[in-house]
């Protein structure tokens, strides 16, 4: 008979579970249809976590990182979400379940037991060690895919909440200068001129920039469902801004679109406003000016709206103070001199 941990009474342990007692201790179950053993978890593990755990594997549940990731996918959680998001988790997944063990065994394969906080602590500093910023990430879809899973009772705990991203990606600090912004306008293309402009005078984001259409152009301003976080605002007109609509209406012809793409019916798409940019940067670092990040033009309108004293968390959507201060007010405080 195996030494079973003192916490558990081997009579009210479920069929086809056994205890290895060899190393720091494991619980087996036997799944006699598949032929195959399958580890639930450490000594640790009280009764209940086995019975949850055996009952799981039985009900053809998830058992794995790759299948509880999957089974997340399909989830009405899911569908929620943005689709910039879900593309964000989905390289998230791949990562996480492609990356091998010392043993050579993907990580899409262990089971969900064998994820402690030490397992994902150690997966952060690997991942680290090539991208700080995608470690983030990943730890964030990790945290995320967890608290999940705690909730439909895949995991009795989350063991990725207690895990820190402190000391990893700082937020961009990059101001476009105004200098820089007005190389942009003269060197990119028209289109593209225009989206930017939109952009600087909205705060809106790319991906919200380019599906503007003709009826988003109402009496008071412009309509923006915002395609990250469904939250909707409406730009109301200034001269400069309904100018400047104007002429985005002139360029797109007899479009549905303000940016129309070159294929009848189909909006301006992101790869190809990215390679737009890349080459405009390309032109205005040439020409001796400091090349930006399309993204950082929702920084300047935050930054010289404060400025001109307004408030950026509003304008942005924002739900929190903290989050405009991070990652969008980017010039420097003002103080003033002892003497």
């Amino acid at each position: 008979m195996p030494n079973y941990p003192a916490h558990i009474d081997p009579k009210k342990l479920p069929k086809n579970v056994r205890y290895d007692a060899r190393g720091r201790g494991r619980w087996i179950y036997r799944d006699r249809k598949l032929r195959k053993e399958i580890r639930l978890g450490g000594a640790e593990l009280t009764l209940a976590d086995i019975w949850q755990a055996v009952e799981r594997i039985q009900a053809g549940g998830a058992t794995t990182f790759k299948s509880l990731s999957l089974a997340f996918q399909k989830s009405p959680i899911w569908t929620g979400l943005a689709r910039s998001t879900q593309r964000d988790y989905q390289l998230c997944h791949k990562a996480i379940a492609e990356k091998k063990t010392r043993a050579g065994v993907p990580l899409g394969s262990v089971p969900l037991e064998a994820w402690t906080v030490g397992a994902v602590r150690r997966y952060r500093d690997e991942r680290a060690k090539v991208t700080k910023s995608r470690a983030k990430k990943e730890l964030a879809y990790l945290r995320r895919l967890f608290a999940w899973a705690v909730e439909y009772e895949y995991l009795p705990t989350n063991p990725a909440a207690a895990v820190s991203t402190k000391g990893m990606a700082k937020p961009r600090t990059h101001y476009v200068q105004d200098d820089d912004y007005r190389t942009l306008l003269i060197h990119a293309p028209l289109n593209v001129a225009l989206m930017a402009h939109l952009a600087l005078l909205t705060g809106r984001r790319r991906q919200d920039i380019v599906k503007i259409r003709r009826s988003d152009l109402e009496l008071e301003g412009i309509y923006f469902a915002e395609s990250k976080t469904d939250k909707a605002a409406l730009v109301q007109w200034t001269d400069e801004l309904h100018q400047l609509a104007k002429l985005c209406e002139q360029e797109a012809g007899d479009s549905l679109w303000l940016f129309p793409a070159q294929h009848p019916g189909c909006h301006y798409s992101l790869p190809a406003l990215s390679s737009a940019w890349g080459k405009t940067m390309r032109a205005i670092k040439a020409a001796g000016f400091e090349r930006f990040q399309f993204k950082d033009l929702r920084a300047k309108h935050a930054s010289d709206l404060e400025d001109a004293g307004g408030d950026a968390t509003e304008n942005l959507l924002h739900s929190g103070r903290s989050v405009t201060k991070r990652h969008y007010l980017r010039k420097p405080k003002k103080v003033v001199s002892l003497r």
